[in-house]
């Protein structure tokens, strides 16, 4: 099978499949949103210090999408895009930020869906 022909395939996944990735978005957005846990390595540390109050949810989530972005845009939806394969880059790191980001925590899971949906 030629690069080409992987690439043009798309992302072909069934109802079951795609409801799976958009609860799982959702999940990981509501537990980065309550500060439970990250996919980013890189951001744990700084967990901390929004846990004990000593930086806000938009500081926290500005070191986030700092630390994300490369991997998303580098590496996360390139590798996504040329072999038709969704990697955990791609889906957890933005739900990370957009967990922290969320200013409700009602939001979150919505948006962490709606990130699984696209």
């Amino acid at each position: 099978m030629s690069t080409t022909l992987a690439a043009g395939s798309g992302f072909d996944f069934t109802l079951a499949q795609q409801l799976t990735v958009i609860a799982l978005c959702a999940l990981t957005a509501f537990i980065a949103h309550m500060a439970l846990a990250v996919f980013n390595d890189g951001v744990r540390p700084f967990l901390l210090d929004f846990i004990q109050g000593r930086t806000t949810r938009s500081a926290t989530t500005a070191v986030s999408f700092g630390l994300s972005a490369g991997f998303i845009f580098g590496l996360g939806a390139p590798m996504a895009l040329s072999t038709g394969v969704l990697n955990p880059w791609l889906l957890f790191l933005p739900t990370d930020i957009l967990g922290l980001l969320s200013p409700k925590k009602w939001l979150a899971p919505i948006l962490g869906g709606a990130w699984g949906a696209v």
